[in-house]
C-alpha cells in the first residue's frame, strides 16, 4: 500500500482502497445524501441502519491483518447503496415541487456518468481505480486490487497488433503461459537485465514479491523458491518507460 510492504496489514489499507477504488459519482452521492440520513427524523432509522453497518465493517476490518483486496470489504457498496437511495427518497419527499427537479437532474447525471465508468473499464474492472489514485493506480494498490494474473489475453492480442514474434516475460499468475498462442516466451531471470521486448507485471516490477515467479514460463512448477531471486530483481527496468500497460497490470517493454 503507497509503496509499503507488510506482512501485517496496515490499519489504514480498506478505507484507502474503497476511496480510490470506489468509482466517483457513487462516492459523491453517498456524501450528498449523508446530511439526510444522519437527520433526526423517525423515518431516516431505515437508512442510518444501513449505514452504521456499513460503517461496523469498516471499523472491523481496520484491525485485519488481511489485507489482499477491496473484495473482502466489498459488501459495504451495496449497504451504502442502499442508504443512499432511501436518503434519495425521503428527501424527494419532502421538498417543494418547484425545487424537486434539482435533485433527480443531479441523481441522473451522476448515474450516468457511473454507467459511462463501468462501460468504458468492462475490460479492466479488476484494475479499475478512480482519478484519486493518480496515473499509476499501482503505486497505491497492488495485490488482487491491480494485479491478479488478469491481463494475459490482453497482452496475447498486444503482442499480437505489434508482431511480437520473441518476449521475455515475468508474468505474475497460475495460467500456462505457453498454452495460450503467445509468442515465443523467455524466463525474465531475476537480478539479470534483458534486451527486447520484455513483458512484466506490476507485482514483479514492484518488488511486492516472487511468488510464482517462473523459472521456465512453460514449466508451472518451476516457480523459484522462497530466497532464491535477489532482493529487488527487476529494479534494473526502472530506468526504462513502457511501451505500453497492458489492461492494468502488464508492463509492456522494448529494451534495445
Amino acid at each position: 500500500m503507497l509503496g509499503w510492504i507488510s506482512q501485517f496489514g496496515f490499519k489504514t489499507f480498506y478505507p484507502i482502497a474503497l476511496l480510490v477504488k470506489t468509482p466517483l459519482p457513487f462516492l459523491v452521492l453517498c456524501l450528498l445524501s449523508l446530511p439526510v440520513i444522519v437527520q433526526r427524523r423517525a423515518r431516516q432509522w431505515p437508512a442510518l441502519a444501513f449505514l452504521l453497518a456499513a460503517t461496523g465493517i469498516l471499523l472491523v476490518s481496520l484491525a485485519s491483518h488481511v489485507n489482499i483486496g477491496i473484495r473482502h470489504v466489498a459488501v459495504i457498496l451495496p449497504l451504502l447503496a442502499v442508504a443512499t437511495a432511501l436518503a434519495i427518497g425521503t428527501h424527494l419527499e419532502r421538498k417543494a415541487a418547484v425545487h424537486r427537479w434539482l435533485v433527480p437532474a443531479t441523481v441522473g447525471v451522476l448515474l450516468l456518468a457511473q454507467t459511462t465508468i463501468a462501460v468504458r473499464n468492462r475490460a479492466t474492472a479488476i484494475g479499475y481505480f478512480n482519478a484519486l489514485a493518480g496515473s499509476e493506480p499501482a503505486k497505491v494498490l497492488l495485490d488482487s486490487d491491480l494485479d491478479w494474473g488478469q491481463d494475459l489475453f490482453a497482452l496475447r492480442r498486444e503482442a499480437n497488433a505489434r508482431g511480437i514474434e520473441d518476449l521475455t516475460i515475468a508474468f505474475f499468475g497460475t495460467l500456462r503461459q505457453c498454452q495460450h498462442q503467445l509468442p515465443k516466451l523467455t524466463a525474465l531471470v531475476p537480478g539479470k537485465p534483458a534486451t527486447g521486448w520484455i513483458a512484466i507485471s506490476e507485482n514483479y516490477y514492484r518488488d511486492r514479491s516472487t511468488f510464482q515467479l517462473l523459472k521456465d514460463p512453460c514449466q508451472p512448477k518451476s516457480a523459484y523458491g522462497e530466497k532464491e531471486a535477489p532482493f529487488k530483481p527487476f529494479a534494473w527496468l526502472h530506468a526504462y518507460k513502457p511501451v505500453a500497460i497492458v489492461g492494468s497490470s502488464v508492463r509492456l517493454y522494448y529494451v534495445p
